[in-house]
């Protein structure tokens, strides 16, 4: 069993067709597998959205909030419910090909590691976000002695196993990804990376001045506590 969890905010633009790109490559591969269509606080059409999909298909679920929690309790909800062997995590606005999922999981299921992540390549960004970006990966470094590729990445492909022993998960924002990297390797987990063509649409939820404080601040209760 495959559980895909898709969380979004205000992603009308994109949700469904990251849903049926989702839906589609894990079909054709013959999984069997659920999927989990996630939104917090969405003021578009993104509600609306997901319910119609989960109606329309089996084995497809949504959670829906009012308010603007964060990524990471969206993520965290929907992780209470998922039924998996293997979790894949994916983020909805389309920035992270869906068709590497098969690959990823493929990895987990021969033995090769516990936890995937998808490694973005030819990522065009801003100088800021590259500043901030090797920042973060430079700190991680300092502070837990190993060079996580792409902590941030919003792909990847868990088995179930690492996020039982890694919760409870605490993070309710952006610092999600980057908390579940270092839990699962402090827990010895094996992380493995695949290479994927990233498309940066330009508009990213991440607030480059208040989200990278959080995440700093995070690492650092990571280092001292567990």
């Amino acid at each position: 069993m495959i559980s895909v969890t898709i969380p979004a905010y205000n992603e009308e633009k994109t949700i469904e067709k990251c849903f049926r790109r989702v839906y589609e490559v894990l079909s054709s591969k013959g999984y069997n597998f659920e999927v989990f269509l996630e939104q917090e606080g969405s003021c578009d059409k993104t509600p609306l959205i997901i319910e119609r999909i989960a109606r329309e298909y089996e084995s497809v679920y949504f959670l829906s909030f009012s308010e603007r929690r964060g990524k990471g309790f969206g993520i965290k909800k929907c992780l209470e419910k998922a039924k998996g062997d293997i979790i894949v995590l994916i983020d909805a606005d389309l920035e992270y090909p869906p068709e590497k999922i098969p690959e990823m999981i493929e990895k987990i299921e021969r033995g090769e590691a516990d936890l995937v992540v998808a490694q973005r390549i030819d990522v065009k960004r801003s100088l800021l976000r590259k500043i901030l970006s090797s920042f973060h990966r430079l700190i991680l470094r300092v502070l837990f002695g190993k060079d996580f590729l792409d902590p941030q990445s919003g792909l990847k492909a868990i088995k179930s196993e690492v996020i039982e022993k890694i919760w409870p998960i605490e993070s309710e924002g952006f610092e999600i990804d980057a908390e579940i990297l270092v839990k699962a390797s402090k827990k010895g987990f094996s992380i493995s990376y695949v290479p994927v063509k990233y498309v940066y649409r330009g508009s990213s939820r991440v607030n480059v001045l208040r989200d990278p404080f959080k995440m700093l601040l995070s690492l650092v209760k990571w280092r001292l506590y567990g």
